[in-house]
């Protein structure tokens, strides 16, 4: 009950703020001059007292709200009062009894204890109310069961306006932005909402600890990574909880909300500015298409299907063999996709007839195939599966696609396909060359290239994070070991944007900027679990694994790198040292593998892997040590 009273007085009075915030002024300004002229008593009857008041009152009145105002009094958030409120209100006060004893000395009668006695009240009035204010809100919020966190944004921006108005606008958000941190000297010394910007972000330490802040807010989306890994550090040193805001389009767009700060992530840290790609280009390319995905409840699959429903396509054929994955993203979809345009589709890309009818069905102008086993040391162990899987899979969906029309096809590469020492490897390899030989009159096909994404199903994030949840140890193979990574998103993005620029036969392959040491990885995640590493949490370092390189390469020896439209797409191209597999060299190496799968005959599969991509690549490869 008092909690609803007091925010229908708040909601009144917000409504009218202005007028309100000068009423009670200017009530303040004459109960005090009042009482302090009857209080003392020199003017003999308490009547004699309010007369004389009232004829000098237009007077301090005037004086008091010019310097109130000068001060910034009628700004700011009551229920928010600092110290820096109540020193204004001190010097407005002080200034004004000056002025009074002045004028009282040179122009009226007016007593210098009644001067004295006016300061006192009115700065009794005017500190206490906001004191009392504050103090009620606190109260009211606390039994309401809010929580109330002293909070302190970093950026003094767009964003970080946002989210402080926000927070004053929400009392029930549980927090109070107390002051800014910005790194613009010019910024230094204002205040946003009534909350003043207090230093620059090499003082934050000095800040909290000053200001008993409870929470920091990082509100700077467009920091590059440099900058904010330093602020990272900084916020990370001090001990207490830190978020983040959301991406920079949700800022433009006026949506940052206190509900979307969230936790800081390792792909925050990773040294890569933000990808951008021209949304109506893609818009153009895929509204009103019909869009085939295979493995379409994978990390990439399932993102692939996310941002193509963002472009208005005719229909989305959702294909994997994974019933619960496809459920989750087929139930996920099914809020975005208007009715009708939406299918998921159980299968196999091994069961040729299902592809058959499924592609006969709903006529795809475009296929992603993102289908593949990816996991290096479990394919190590089986290979004939591999194999299965991503070469003869891969030829089964190019066959059928061939057969029944389809405009444009891009394969999901991986780094790994370059002078390959794993299975998986190898079979992206032959993937890629599956896929360019399937060119026909109308099919384009083209593959893309690109590294491990964070946070991918199988990937050594969610290893690493699990294994911190259990206390430790995190193993890493090697300390030298590193890899590149980018976020699924930006993959996806990317392999987007390629797909329009293929025209057909180009292998891309994505920006990935610079490779990432695991073991800088391992501890970066570490901190963000809040703990230290080495302390905390042990490092152990196992060893390479079968089939694992220590460095990750995106070029095979004999491929040259061409620019495109796009900044982060590079197009590849076979110089002549590296001589295109022709097609009837490809058939001839499937019915091989077909054959060595039918005997079941594991080394030799892994023998003729090893000779078929030294083949390929002109002799570039690297032999693995008792395999090829």
């Amino acid at each position: 009950m008092k909690i609803n009273l007091y925010h229908r007085f708040r909601t009144l009075t917000s409504n009218y703020r202005l007028w309100f915030v000068w009423g009670i002024h200017i009530l303040f300004i004459s109960v005090s001059f009042g009482c302090a002229v009857t209080l003392r008593g020199f003017y003999g009857t308490i009547a004699d007292g309010v007369l004389d008041a009232l004829s000098f009152l237009p007077f301090v009145l005037a004086i008091k709200l010019f310097l109130f105002y000068r001060f910034s009094l009628f700004k700011g958030s009551w229920r928010y009062v600092e110290t820096h409120d109540l020193v204004n209100i001190f010097k407005a006060t002080t200034w004004a009894a000056l002025i009074l004893v002045i004028g009282a000395y040179a122009f009226t009668p007016l007593r210098y204890q009644v001067v004295a006695m006016d300061w006192f009240i009115s700065l009794v009035f005017i500190a206490g109310s906001r004191l009392t204010l504050k103090y009620l809100d606190h109260t009211l919020r606390v039994e309401d069961g809010h929580a109330i966190r002293r909070a302190l944004i970093i950026g003094a921006g767009d964003a970080g306006e946002m989210i402080c108005r926000e927070m004053l606008n929400n009392p029930g958000l549980g927090y109070l932005p107390v002051c800014f941190a910005d790194d613009q000297p010019r910024k230094d010394g204002l205040q946003i909402h009534g909350v003043p910007v207090l230093g620059v972000s090499s003082e934050i330490s000095e800040i909290v600890h000053r200001h008993g802040i409870d929470e920091i807010v990082i509100a700077i989306p467009s920091a590059s990574p440099d900058a904010f890994g330093r602020i990272f550090n900084i916020c990370n040193s001090t001990g207490i909880p830190f978020k983040t805001v959301p991406a920079t389009r949700a800022i433009l767009e006026g949506r940052a909300a206190v509900e979307q700060l969230r936790e800081v992530r390792l792909e925050d840290l990773l040294n890569r500015q933000p990808v951008r790609i021209d949304e109506r280009l893609l818009h153009r390319a895929l509204k009103d298409q019909r869009i085939l995905i295979t493995g379409a409840g994978g990390s990439i699959g399932s993102e692939l299907a996310r941002q193509i429903a963002s472009f208005n396509p005719a229909a989305i054929i959702l294909y994997d063999r994974n019933e619960c994955a496809l459920y989750d993203i087929e139930l996920e979809l099914n809020k975005k996709v208007p009715s009708g345009r939406l299918y998921a589709v159980l299968g196999d890309i091994l069961d040729g007839q299902k592809l058959d009818r499924v592609m006969a069905q709903h006529k795809p102008h475009w296929l992603f195939h993102a289908a593949a086993y990816k996991h290096v040391p479990m394919m190590e162990r089986h290979p004939i599966e591999a194999v299965k899987v991503n070469v003869l899979g891969t030829q089964c969906v190019a066959d059928t696609a061939n057969r029944h029309g389809v405009q444009k096809m891009i394969y999901i590469s991986t780094d790994k396909a370059v002078r390959p020492s794993s299975i998986m490897g190898m079979t992206k390899r032959i993937g890629e060359m599956i896929t360019l030989n399937s060119l026909n009159g109308r099919l384009s096909s083209v593959a893309v290239r690109f590294g491990n994404v964070l946070g991918s199903n199988g990937s050594v994030v969610p290893l690493f994070q699990r294994q911190i949840a259990e206390g430790g140890p995190v193993t890493v193979t090697h300390p030298d070991v590193s890899r590149f990574f980018m976020t699924i998103p930006e993959a996806v993005e990317l392999v987007l944007m390629a797909g329009i620029l293929g025209k057909g036969g180009e292998t891309f392959i994505l920006d990935m900027g610079q490779p990432v040491k695991i073991v800088d990885l391992a501890r970066k995640l570490i901190t963000l679990a809040g703990l230290k590493s080495d302390r905390d949490i042990k490092l152990l370092f196992t060893g390479l694994r079968p089939g694992e390189k220590l460095h990750e390469e995106l070029l095979i020896e004999g491929e040259d790198i061409l620019p495109t439209e796009h900044e982060k797409i590079k197009q590849i191209r076979a110089n002549h040292h590296l001589e295109p597999v022709k097609t009837d060299r490809v058939a001839s190496a499937l019915k091989d593998l077909d054959r060595l799968i039918s005997l079941q005959d594991g080394e030799g599969l892994m023998r003729y892997l090893g000779a078929l991509i030294l083949e390929m690549d002109g002799g570039h490869t690297r032999r693995v040590e008792g395999r090829i």
